[in-house]
Formats: C-alpha cells, sequence, structure tokens
C-alpha cells in the first residue's frame, strides 16, 4: 500500500520583527554569497620588484659654521668675607618632617650653629613655637604653617630648646645645642 498524499504542515510561527530582518538578511546574503564565488576568479595582487637605493653622488661634508661672538659679562671682585663665628651657620642644616601630628625627629642634638628647618606633611597647619605648651618662650615661633611649607630657625646659642604646636600641644619637642 502506498501512503496517498500526504502533505505535510508546519504548525503556524509567531514571527517577530527580529525573526522577520534576520531571514530578509540570510536571504540577501546567500544571493550575494553566490554572486561573489560566481563571478570572482582569484585576485591577483601585482608584485612590486626591489629596487636599490641610489647611491649617493656625493660625500661632501657641510661647512662648520663659526660660533657666534658673545659677550662675556665681567666677573665683579668678590667682596671680603669676614670669618665664620659661632652664631653664623656654618653647619649643614637639618630637617625634621611634621607628619600624622608628630614632630618625626622628636629629640635633636646639634652643634652650635645649625639650622633647623620644619616641614609640615600634613593636610592641617601646624607652628614650630619655642617653650612649653602654654607657656611659649620667645625665642622662635613659626605662626600656623600649611601642608608643604617649612619654617627654619638656626641656634646660635647652647642649650636645650623645647618647642610644640600651639594648635596641638600633644606635639612636643627639644633641640639640645651643644657648643661645640
Amino acid at each position: 500500500m502506498r501512503p496517498q498524499n500526504i502533505q505535510h504542515r508546519r504548525p503556524p510561527q509567531s514571527t517577530t520583527p527580529a525573526m522577520h530582518h534576520r531571514r530578509t538578511f540570510l536571504r540577501g546574503m546567500g544571493g550575494l554569497m553566490l554572486l561573489g564565488v560566481a563571478g570572482c576568479s582569484p585576485i591577483q595582487t601585482p608584485r612590486a620588484e626591489p629596487t636599490a637605493l641610489p647611491e649617493p653622488t656625493s660625500t661632501s661634508t657641510p661647512e662648520p659654521v663659526p660660533p657666534r661672538a658673545t659677550e662675556t659679562p665681567a666677573t665683579p671682585t668678590p667682596e671680603p668675607t669676614a670669618t665664620p663665628s659661632a652664631a653664623q651657620s656654618t653647619q649643614p642644616p637639618v630637617e625634621i618632617e611634621i607628619q600624622l601630628f608628630m614632630f618625626q625627629t622628636q629629640r635633636l642634638e646639634i652643634p652650635l650653629g645649625t639650622t633647623v628647618t620644619w616641614i609640615n606633611r600634613d593636610d592641617i597647619d601646624h607652628s614650630v613655637t619655642s617653650g612649653v605648651p602654654d607657656a611659649p618662650d620667645g625665642q622662635f615661633d613659626s605662626g600656623l604653617f600649611p601642608l608643604n611649607q617649612q619654617f627654619s630657625h638656626t641656634f646660635t646659642a647652647p642649650g636645650e630648646f623645647p618647642y610644640y604646636c600651639t594648635r596641638h600641644p600633644h606635639m612636643v619637642g627639644t633641640v639640645i645645642v651643644s657648643a661645640e
């Protein structure tokens, strides 16, 4: 027995706009692919033959340019200088950083004539004031100074010099100056 003429039908599909565009695109691509295969022959790119660079025609070197005449300023005669005394700075400077609400060197021993520079590395103003909290002695006072600013003082007399920050009295330090 032979099956009778049976038609297979697909159930109806709902078509979204995206599906419709995809089918249309693919149909078009199939046609282009056939056109591309049927109408094309292998593409051959012409090859350029290597060429030699031309040889230099002359080996002359440029003439040297004479130097320009410039005026040299007169050198001033040095002034006579006095021999440094103990009161003048003859020692290399010393730096103390202020960071994390502390004088990073809290006790410093230096020879007479040394300059000490305090550098503020905190985001808040600090001071370097001689004396003890609530009792400044007037030897030196930086006033408040901000981040990355500095204050320097040269110690011209031997002794022990306590100092503190007026804004943060817990910040204290001492400079001890020896006579030698």
